[in-house]
């Protein structure tokens, strides 16, 4: 049997109906969930998790997508650690379209799958504190080796390739913090950043430097420079521990079933 979720921000339509300024809401204005049947599923059929991101439009939409890859965008993206799903959250595949306003940030955005999820699966969770493996960005024993920057809107963009380099990536970064750094770094090279990385270089402000790096297999085969060799050039070393962080804790999930009602 198929389930639907409409939820209705009928106070805010109300508002704007009447001219007045629109009160912002962390709710979709519409939204819609359906879960995918077994029937639904093709035999031996390989589960890719769509890109789960809101378009400037503000239409939200995926098919079949790991119930999983929801709570990990609203609860864990970047570097929040997410703990104690359950096994059959991988599998567990679902419908949504939604509609936000135009324009959304993904902050707020975040902020609605959240209370979509809450609504719909009945997630509950908190955060606590526990010793977890992580990277430890700290200053290496010579000088800075990056200058302080002057402004702008804090980024680290990739390069063109050298004639001659077609196996190093290259970065320049601008007003970047070094908190702001050690949460790129995953992104930035995941071949060798498996863990969080955190903070611990005590230095202010805002920074400009480059990256230049090879890939994990290049390094290993031909000697190529790591990151971790980058990051020293700047003055700066990356060394693995284990560190008191902020984890999120999932205490309840539910399916959405012919008991529940929804």
């Amino acid at each position: 049997m198929w389930w639907f979720r409409i939820s209705m921000a009928m106070a805010t339509i109300a508002i704007q109906l009447s001219g007045a300024p629109p009160v912002l809401t962390d709710k979709f204005d519409v939204a819609i969930a359906r879960p995918v049947r077994n029937s639904d599923t093709l035999p031996n059929a390989v589960i890719r998790s769509p890109r789960i991101e809101l378009l400037p439009s503000g239409i939200f939409q995926v098919s079949r997508a790991p119930l999983v890859a929801l709570v990990v965008e609203a609860y864990g993206s970047g570097q929040n650690i997410l703990v104690g799903l359950p096994d059959w959250v991988s599998g567990y595949l679902v419908d949504v379209s939604a509609k936000a306003p135009a324009g959304t940030s993904t902050d707020r955005f975040r902020a609605m799958l959240r209370n979509f999820l809450e609504e719909e699966f009945h997630v509950r969770v908190h955060q606590e504190e526990r010793p977890w493996k992580a990277f430890v960005l700290e200053r290496g024993k010579g000088p800075v080796a990056m200058h302080s920057s002057s402004g702008g809107a804090p980024e680290c963009k990739p390069l063109p390739q050298r004639p001659g380099e077609a196996r190093v990536a290259r970065s320049a970064c601008t007003n970047m913090s070094m908190k702001d750094l050690a949460g790129a770094l995953p992104a930035m090279a995941p071949g060798y950043i498996k863990m969080p990385v955190v903070d611990h270089t005590s230095l202010d402000g805002g920074w400009d430097f480059d990256l230049a790096w090879s890939p994990v297999h290049v390094a290993e085969t031909e000697g190529g420079t790591t990151i971790f060799a980058s990051i020293e050039k700047l003055g700066l070393k990356i060394s693995s521990g284990t560190v008191p962080l902020m984890v999120t804790v999932v205490d309840h999930i539910e399916e959405i079933n012919s008991s529940s009602g929804r």
